[in-house]
């Protein structure tokens, strides 16, 4: 197995579809390295079983997510003969790290929200310093 996390933003809105196996929830996520002319980006097929994919359903295209799973290559052929591979990654766990201005709605409430940041404290000087000296 391989443990993976990819942080990407979804490229639609997800789908729901009940299989043999149960209920799962499929989104396709794209995952950017680099920027401007070297920007690459990498599909990602993201795949939410059961609550998690409750969860998932309630995000819209363009939500910012991390995502941690088993990633694997998944590959078929289609009625031409022509050979395809996508990465694709199980989650077993999905946090929202933004949410876009277009989707009009706050995260829903059962969301994972993206963990914030520990303000910085100043650290107290051991010894005041009288403005007065100077």
């Amino acid at each position: 197995m391989i443990s993976a996390t990819i942080v990407g933003r979804l490229g639609q809105d997800p789908d729901m579809r009940e299989t043999s196996h149960g209920t799962v929830c499929s989104v396709s996520v794209a995952a950017d390295k680099g920027y401007g002319q070297n920007k690459q980006t990498t599909w990602v097929k993201l795949s939410a079983w059961r609550g998690l994919g409750d969860t998932l359903l309630k995000l819209t295209k363009g939500c910012r997510v991390a995502a941690s799973g088993e990633l694997y290559e998944d590959s078929w052929t289609d009625s031409n003969d022509v050979e395809h591979k996508r990465l694709k990654l199980d989650a077993n766990k999905i946090t929202v790290i933004d949410w876009p201005e277009h989707a009009g709605a706050k995260p829903p409430a059962n969301a994972e929200p993206a963990p914030k940041k520990a303000a910085a404290k100043k650290p107290k000087p051991k010894y005041q310093v009288d403005p007065d000296m100077f």
